[in-house]
């Protein structure tokens, strides 16, 4: 049957018989960046929202569940051996500045240990962790603090114990209020932490600077730019100088931000500076930093001029050990370098070389993972092998309860159970040398390490 069609209908437009190919240019203009008061300018605003995505995807770690496992663990365990012993967990994961590869930090007081000192203590401590399941690789490293090293077997996190040791505990107290006062800090501080120990910039027992005093060195550059993202809270609140007691491992009981707005003392959120122009500042800032003639101190607020009097002797809280960089410890009533680990001027040329270096690469290359897959990739990676281990853990448990089942039927019946296909092993196609990689810039080789002697004994833990 066929329809019939209407004549009102118009007439399809013809063909035209030669096609003309016009040759047109499509602009795109993007947005300029916007200015902030680190001096950082943004070729593209879209780089700049790029780079503050980046830097905030540090936030984002299955790893910090792992911590809370272990620290929890460990608790348990320190309470069943020790009942009268008092626990602080300290360094990064307790401050909120911690990175996927950061372990645990513990220091302890422990009443009914008599030995006479802490690494005695921690040497019988390792005798009955020795018989507690669920810990492996006990042993005690000496140093100027000697530390109890285990590793929490489930979780595969590393522990470090060590005996009263107040000087971790206040320094992770300072890191977590001013934490507290700026959400930028944490974030910027993890990624700071992670690009330091990337390019091998953090290393105290290998000459270079440790953890902490890169924190201390983020903290100086925050109170320094205009207008400051950080105040001084040791100048608003005095009794936060010298070696104050911390009771308890709850350092976010005290609300300092309520304090100082009541106060009228600091005027928070005047810098509108992104992460992303932060961390440039920071890095640009210690690229062209002179550590011969400056030295960094959080407690003053800002950074401090190297003076000595007639007599040679440092002035003005300088510490003695100050011939290279010099970051002082905040709390110590005895002036304390704790970048003292850098002994020689080829480091600390290193070390700012490597800032600059990262700070021409974002700028270049428009992203911070220039050394290293990103955030995502990594976490994506570590799920999947996670749930890889989980699927053959789960198999041979079904292999089991199959040879069990099996074991019990008599010879020469046949059994009808499931037959479970064998699985490869994981590692087999984990191994990415199989696979695309991406190549990455390699770090050159740092220049010879002399002096090695003591400088566990200068290192300050965190």
């Amino acid at each position: 049957m066929i329809s019939s069609t209407k004549k009102d209908v118009p007439n399809a437009p013809e063909c035209p018989k030669e096609w003309k190919v016009i040759d047109s240019k499509v602009n795109i203009k993007y947005r300029k960046g916007k200015k902030n008061s680190c001096g950082i300018t943004f070729k593209r605003e879209y780089v700049e929202y790029r780079i503050i995505r980046e830097i905030e995807s540090f936030s984002i770690s299955t790893h910090h569940e792992d911590l809370r496992s272990a620290s929890l663990y460990f608790r348990r365990a320190m309470q069943t051996l020790y009942p009268d012993s008092q626990c602080w967990i300290t360094g990064s994961y307790a401050a909120g500045v911690d990175i996927h590869t950061s372990d645990l930090d513990f220091t302890v007081k422990v009443p009914c240990l008599n030995e006479e000192n802490s690494f005695k203590k921690l040497l019988s401590m390792r005798e009955n962790f020795n018989r507690v399941l669920g810990f492996s690789r006990n042993y005690v490293q000496k140093g100027f603090v000697p530390v109890l090293q285990l590793k929490h077997i489930e979780t595969r996190v590393s522990i470090d114990v060590s005996i009263d040791n107040d000087s971790s505990k206040r320094n992770t107290q300072l890191l977590s209020w001013y934490g507290q006062l700026d959400s930028r800090f944490p974030i910027l501080c993890k990624a700071m932490k992670s690009w330091a120990s990337k390019v091998e910039v953090e290393g105290a027992n290998k000459g270079r600077l440790n953890s902490f005093s890169l924190c201390l060195m983020l903290i100086q550059y925050l109170q320094e730019v205009k207008p400051a993202v950080l105040p001084n809270i040791q100048h608003i609140f005095p009794e936060l100088n010298g070696e104050f007691t911390v009771e308890n491992d709850e350092y976010e009981r005290r609300n300092l931000k309520e304090k100082i707005i009541e106060k009228g003392s600091f005027e928070f959120d005047s810098n509108k500076s992104s992460v992303a122009a932060l961390f440039l500042g920071f890095l640009n800032f210690y690229a062209e930093f002179d550590f011969s003639t400056k030295w960094i101190s959080v407690k003053n607020g800002n950074v401090q001029r190297k003076e000595w009097d007639d007599e040679k002797r440092p002035l003005n809280g300088l510490p003695d050990n100050c011939r290279f960089i010099v970051v002082e410890d905040p709390f110590l009533e005895v002036p304390r370098n704790c970048a003292g680990t850098v002994r020689q001027s080829s480091f600390v040329e290193r070390i700012q070389l490597e800032f600059k270096k990262e700070y021409d690469r974002i700028l270049k290359n428009n992203t911070i993972f220039n050394l290293q897959h990103s955030n995502w990739r990594r976490i994506l990676t570590e799920n999947g092998k996670k749930r890889d281990l989980q699927i053959v853990k789960i198999d041979d448990n079904k292999e089991e309860e199959r040879r069990k089942k099996a074991e019990n039927i008599p010879w020469g019946t046949p059994f009808e159970g499931e037959w479970i296909p064998k699985r490869p092993k994981p590692e087999t196609y984990w191994n990415l040398e199989t696979k695309w990689i991406k190549m990455f810039e390699k770090t050159p080789e740092w220049p010879e390490c002399c002096n090695m002697f003591d400088l566990l004994d200068s290192e300050i833990s965190l």
